[in-house]
């Protein structure tokens, strides 16, 4: 996963 460290959070949120 290396996307922008927008697109991570909004994944771990996503997750969460």
């Amino acid at each position: 996963m290396l996307w922008n460290a927008s697109a991570q959070r909004m994944v771990a949120v996503g997750l969460v």
